[in-house]
C-alpha cells in the first residue's frame, strides 16, 4: 500500500501514490470507459490492491492472484509508457519482487502485441468476447 520508498538499484519496491500521481491521466486514458471507471483505478492503487513499479517514462500496475490450490501469481493489469522500458526494466523489476512474494508465476492478459515483445512468456488462454 502507501509508504513505500524507492531502493537504490536494483528497484525492488513498489511505487508510492506520489509517483502514481505522475501516470495516473496516461493510466485512465487506457481504461476501457464501457468497462472500468477512473475512480475505481484510483481505489485500486490507493488501497494497494493494484502494485505500481515505474521508470523515468513509464509505469506498470499489477496485482497478485492467489489460486484455491496456494499458488500465487503476479498478473500485470496496465501499462503506459515506453514499450522498451516496460519491457526491459519494469517487467523484471516486478518479476523480482513477485519472487520475493512466493509468486511462482506472471501472466499478463492484454492484446496479443504483448506476445511478440515477451518472448519468454506462453500464449495461456484467449478471450473472445460478444456484445448482447
Amino acid at each position: 500500500g502507501l509508504g513505500w520508498h524507492r531502493m537504490a538499484e536494483p528497484l525492488l519496491m513498489p511505487s508510492s501514490w506520489a509517483d502514481y500521481q505522475k501516470f495516473r491521466a496516461a493510466f485512465h486514458a487506457v481504461l476501457d470507459p464501457a468497462l472500468y471507471t477512473s475512480a475505481w483505478l484510483d481505489g485500486e492503487v490507493a488501497t494497494g490492491r493494484f502494485i505500481l513499479f515505474t521508470g523515468d517514462e513509464s509505469a506498470i500496475l499489477c496485482t497478485v492472484k492467489q489460486y484455491p490450490t496456494g499458488l500465487k501469481e503476479l498478473q500485470g493489469e496496465l501499462a503506459v509508457g515506453k514499450l522498451r522500458e516496460i519491457a526491459s526494466d519494469l517487467i523484471p523489476i516486478a518479476e523480482k519482487w513477485a519472487l520475493m512474494c512466493g509468486c511462482k508465476s506472471a501472466s499478463i492478459q492484454s492484446r496479443e502485441g504483448w506476445g511478440r515483445v515477451l518472448k519468454d512468456y506462453q500464449l495461456y488462454q484467449t478471450t473472445i468476447r460478444k456484445a448482447l
